[in-house]
């Protein structure tokens, strides 16, 4: 009798318990199916030695920028593989700061059409830079992406006017694509990502990922995985790094060093993320050819991105 009440005592806990069997982690959506992705990311070039001749042109402090924003889609096609296409607009967005002595106040709500009103004439920039117009643009843009059921994600029809103000190539954030083979608690695996600042200059910062399934527990109901991920800056001699990257305003010989750290939670029973978030900071030493062809002009700089996504 006794040992029938322990065992209906230890089965009553059973549901609480987290999982210690490996579990595939991948997308699974529904063709029609509504989705809320919500992104928000700040980043900041703080400037620690800068030549003369731009102190007073740039400041110590360039790039501070702060955006947020939710893009409301619908899945429109999901082929054999399970690669998703999702179409939609943002529906809201926002962001503020500083981007290269062009300050930034955007703001965008589409129940709110007044709210899209066309700023001012800003004039005086250096760089022909005007943040602002590129965020009006972006948000009247039907955007449209195909995301793979690992979660990596492309941007289709990529234009200057469509393009977002940070580069993404996951659905995960940093983190990267969800792992090829099943995984357990305390299980690896690593992947490949980039921070891109399109049309800023020619800054690829190359990162290493290694996460980490921590434990599988139950969120609002449902059943998740906690992941822990750990960033390392890619130096000239780590595989990938150092490979070309896109043009822009300036043309940096760069060296980076730095990481970070981030954590996930993927939704098991929902078939999609649930949050992303990270923080990586970035030391770089960089040389730019002097326009007036004397020696090379030298900068060190620190630069600090932070990342939060949401799937709803």
């Amino acid at each position: 009798m006794l040992n029938v009440t322990l065992a209906l005592v230890f089965a009553s806990f059973l549901p609480f318990q987290e999982s210690t069997d490996k579990q595939e982690l991948r997308y699974r959506f529904e063709k029609g199916q509504k989705v809320d992705i919500m992104m928000a990311q700040k980043m900041s070039l703080k400037l620690k030695e800068i030549p003369e001749e731009f102190q007073e042109m740039i400041g110590d402090e360039p790039l501070k920028l702060d955006f947020s924003g939710t893009i409301s889609v619908t899945v429109t096609h999901i082929d054999e593989k399970g690669t998703t296409t999702l179409t939609g607009k943002f529906t809201k967005a926002s962001a503020t700061g500083t981007v290269f002595v062009e300050d930034v106040e955007f703001e965008y709500d589409a129940k709110d059409p007044d709210s899209l009103e066309e700023g001012g004439d800003e004039g005086g920039n250096p760089f022909g830079l005007d943040p602002a117009a590129m965020f009006r643009q972006l948000v009247t843009e039907t955007l449209t992406f195909e995301v793979d059921s690992q979660g990596r994600l492309t941007q289709k029809n990529r234009t200057e006017e469509n393009q977002l103000p940070f580069q993404i190539s996951s659905l995960n954030g940093l983190m990267g694509p969800l792992p090829e083979k099943k995984v357990g608690v305390g299980d690896r695996w690593k992947s490949k990502e980039q921070i891109g600042l399109p049309g800023i200059g020619q800054m690829q910062i190359n990162l290493h990922a290694e996460n980490q399934v921590e434990k599988f527990a139950k969120v609002e109901g449902e059943d998740c995985v906690m992941i822990q991920t750990k960033f390392r800056v890619a130096t000239a001699a780590d595989e990938g790094a150092g490979e070309d990257s896109e043009e822009g305003m300036f043309d940096l010989d760069a060296k980076m060093t730095g990481g970070g750290s981030g954590t996930t939670t993927f939704s098991l029973s929902g078939g999609k993320l649930r949050t992303s978030s990270c923080k990586i900071d970035v030391n770089i030493t960089a040389n730019m050819a002097n326009p007036q062809g004397e020696d090379n002009l030298e900068f060190k700089a620190l630069f600090r991105v932070s990342q939060k996504f949401e799937v709803k």
